[in-house]
């Protein structure tokens, strides 16, 4: 069961923030929009936060998620192309295994790297 029991808040708060003038969202204090539209609501405006970036990633999450490919399919990319290298798609940092590294990680996924990065 949904926690909003209003089912109607979406549709009116739609509703409601199309009636505001570019000229006011441009002019007024942020403050001042939310009551000018909400007035009638129960608005709760929270501290702002600075925003960060922060990527989870690790090698150690590269190496479990290289380690759920599979014995086969990690050798065959070896057999391929001599070492495995990968990028987090988030912030781009990238990951170089060697074919001692995969080994490594075929046989203990929680060992350390052979080699120094």
């Amino acid at each position: 069961e949904s926690q909003n029991q209003d089912v109607d808040a979406w549709d009116r708060s739609v509703q409601l923030a199309d009636t505001i003038k570019t000229e006011e969202l441009l002019g007024l204090e942020q403050r001042e929009v939310l009551h000018r539209l909400y007035h009638e609501e129960t608005v709760r405006v929270f501290e702002p936060k600075a925003l960060r970036f922060g990527c989870t990633c690790s090698r150690e999450r590269m190496s479990y998620a290289l380690h759920s490919l599979g014995k086969e399919e990690l050798r065959d990319i070896l057999h391929e192309q001599g070492a495995i290298d990968t990028q987090c798609h988030f912030c781009h940092t990238k990951y170089h295994y060697t074919a001692a590294d995969i080994e490594t990680l075929l046989d203990d996924p929680e060992a350390p790297s052979p080699t120094i990065h």
